[in-house]
Order: structure tokens, then sequence, then C-alpha cells
């Protein structure tokens, strides 16, 4: 059976880490091994995770971002198959199960499911900001690690956008990707989202444009 890691990055998320370690532990396919990666918390991030005991395995380093953290739990992780949440959002009791199914079923690499924007809280009771659909983001996605040692980590020098240029990067290298209909990530939208507070994501969206075409270019010219 396929050994699953479950990587969290995590920066002042101390309002919101239990809710995400709680919603891990209770997946219907538990995870084999869980790392959350505290990227330079000046709060109580830590303390909570220590609270989890042996269950939660916690790695400490000095801020460096979302994109370098999630590296480091990828390369500390033991799994065959590796899966991602933000500290400040949360997975419905079958996410792991339907996307591993998926995974199983269709052979691919790389599996993404469907998400629900909610408005400060998260779970099935939390007001919605429109309806599900699917999100090729980080806590939607389930990976072999095989990709990972194929093509590398995230971009750490990406302040937001690490995961929408590793999937294109990953896409570039063959990587085969299918989509799991399910609900698969409550996503809670609050104040403190990195997003909205980032005007320059339109500059960072391009240049992640031009690395693509570029990548593409230099691989057809081989």
């Amino acid at each position: 059976m396929a050994r699953i890691s479950i990587i969290l990055p995590c920066h002042n998320g101390a309002a919101f880490i239990a809710d995400a370690l709680d919603s891990v532990l209770d997946q219907s396919r538990p995870a084999d091994e869980i790392i959350v990666v505290d990227d330079g918390s000046a709060d109580a991030s830590a303390e909570i995770c220590l609270s989890y005991g042996s269950r939660i395995r916690l790695i400490r380093q000095s801020r460096q971002g979302a994109g370098a953290a999630r590296n480091v739990g990828v390369w500390a992780s033991s799994g065959d198959i590796i899966g991602f949440l933000d500290a400040d959002d949360s997975w419905p009791p079958d996410s792991v199960a339907m996307r591993l199914g998926q995974m199983a079923a269709t052979g691919a690499d790389i599996v993404f499911g469907q998400v629900r924007q909610c408005r400060d809280k998260v779970g099935v009771a939390a007001p919605r900001i429109g309806p599900d659909m699917a999100g090729r983001l980080a806590g939607t996605m389930l990976v072999r690690r095989a990709i990972f040692e194929h093509v590398g980590g995230f971009d750490p020098s990406l302040p937001s956008g690490e995961v929408i240029e590793w999937t294109a990067r990953a896409a570039d290298a063959g990587a085969v990707m299918a989509d799991c209909d399910a609900l698969t990530l409550y996503r809670r939208v609050h104040g403190g989202n990195m997003m909205l507070h980032r005007p320059d994501a339109s500059g960072e969206a391009l240049t992640m444009l031009r690395q693509t075409l570029a990548r593409r270019r230099a691989s057809s010219a081989a």
C-alpha cells in the first residue's frame, strides 16, 4: 500500500492550524505522516502543533515563504504520495480517499479536486462564496513523489504563485494529471489571505508565463 505524507506550511497560523490538523487527522484514509513546516511564525503556531504529540512532526525554519516551506516538507517526507494543506484551510473527511481513488483509477501522477470557498470559517456549515469548482491549488493536489524527484520542488522566489508555476513545469515534463469531481478542500477566505494583499500578483503571473514560454521554446529547440 502506498505511503501518504501530508505537508502543511504555516506562518502565523495559530488561529486556524488546529482546524487544518484536525481535518487531516479525521481523514477516512489516514495519512502515514503529517509534517508541519513552521515558516518563522511569531505566534503560538508551533506550540499548538506540539500539543498534538507524536501524531505531528514539526519542522521550524526562519521565514522563507510558502514555496520554500513546502520544499522542506517534501524532502523531509517519506511518502510515495504527497498532499498539501495550507494552515488556514481544511479538508472534508474523504478528501484523501477520493483523490487517491481517482489516482488509482486513472494512473495519473497528479490529481486535483473540487474546492469550496468559505467566508471566515471552514466546514460543511461555513458560509459559502459561490459554487464548488475545480481548483488547481496546493490543497486540492495529490502528487506522486516521483514527480518531485523528476521536476524538482516549488520555486521559492515566487511569493504566491509557486503552485501554478510548478504545475506548468510538471505538465511540460510529461506528468499525467486528472481531476476528481469530489469536494476535496474548504478554502477559508479571510482578511489575512496572502492574495488579498498582493498588488503585484499580475506582474508575478506575467513572470511565470514568460518562464513557461522560455522553457517550452528551449525544449522545442532541443
